[in-house]
């Protein structure tokens, strides 16, 4: 009877740890659905981007609100507002934040997703003529879990980045 009990632990704890998946087969399910996600949003926007001629930053903060952490929509918002409603030329945003380009293309590809911590850092470079560029357009720095992810910063080569940009852009609004 001892035996028995034993084999049935055993078994049960061979069955559990079969179903439980490891701590790296949780990251590259989560990569694959940080990947997803990026790859998504770009799908929809970059098209728009391209056609608009133009930044459409209420159309994504309006349509995608939940896809950019608070203070990154937050800033975005505030950016946005100091340009719609500036009656002069006003220190804001002059580029796509999200393709780093003045002159957005309709396509680009998420190339890699890196796990930093808690963070998800995406490489998305664009597609010209249908080939994939090698350097990188922008890197989306994502956080969330399964099921809710989003967009906390934007890294442009050069070492910059979007919140850094923006809170300069406010310095020098604020400033007299």
């Amino acid at each position: 009877m001892k035996y028995l009990l034993l084999i049935g632990l055993l078994l049960g704890q061979l069955s559990q740890a079969q179903t439980t998946p490891t701590a790296s087969a949780r990251q590259a399910q989560s990569s694959g659905a940080v990947r997803y996600f990026v790859q998504g949003f770009y799908t929809w926007y970059a098209p728009k981007a391209a056609s608009v001629g133009e930044l459409p930053m209420a159309m994504v903060l309006h349509q995608k609100a939940s896809w950019f952490s608070a203070e990154l929509s937050r800033k975005l918002r505030a950016d946005w507002l100091a340009q719609s409603t500036a009656k002069e030329e006003v220190d804001a945003l002059d580029f796509d934040p999200f393709l780093n380009s003045q002159d957005p293309d309709p396509f680009y590809r998420v190339v890699s997703v890196t796990s930093k911590g808690q963070r998800y850092l995406v490489a998305v470079h664009r597609v010209v003529a249908g080939k994939v560029e090698k350097q990188r357009a922008v890197t989306a720095e994502v956080a969330g879990e399964a099921g809710h992810w989003y967009f906390v910063n934007f890294q442009y080569p050069g070492g910059y980045n979007l919140l850094g940009v923006l809170a300069a852009l406010q310095k020098s609004r604020d400033s007299p």
